[in-house]
């Protein structure tokens, strides 16, 4: 049954991602541009940097801690949508445990909002994935 709605749910996000008509964030003309990342030069990076690195310093990693985990290095699977206007939307996170994912949709409704993507000419929303690996000792 587990299975079952696991699949389902994959389904089901896949065709809510593919309705919207978003696309890769490695794909577009122009990536967003986070705030902070103006210098056309560094755009490719700067707007992949700045995500994670706007993650890393807002995850409450002390949670983990406080979990009956395992100790060693546990992962929290997140994907999200910054849509055409530059917010996010669609958050997604499985993770190994339901706290360690709900610090991450936290965390990921603090983005900040940036300057849309764009492709052929046309705002589009991108789809941005990251893992966020979090170390119980």
């Amino acid at each position: 049954m587990k299975k079952l709605f696991t699949a389902i749910l994959i389904l089901v996000s896949v065709t809510l991602f593919a309705q919207q008509r978003n696309m890769s964030v490695g794909v577009v003309d122009t990536k967003p541009v986070f705030p902070g990342c103006e210098v056309k030069a560094e755009l490719d990076t700067c707007f992949d940097n700045s995500v994670k690195a706007f993650i890393n310093d807002n995850f409450n990693f002390e949670i983990a801690n406080a979990l009956e985990l395992t100790t060693g290095k546990h992962f929290v699977h997140v994907g999200f949508v910054y849509n055409t206007s530059g917010a996010v939307e669609m958050i997604r996170v499985q993770g190994a445990h339901p706290s360690l994912e709900a610090e991450a949709k936290r965390v990921i409704n603090l983005l900040p909002a940036v300057t849309p993507a764009s492709h052929e000419g046309k705002k589009v929303g991108v789809v941005f994935n990251t893992s966020i690996i979090v170390t119980v000792d």
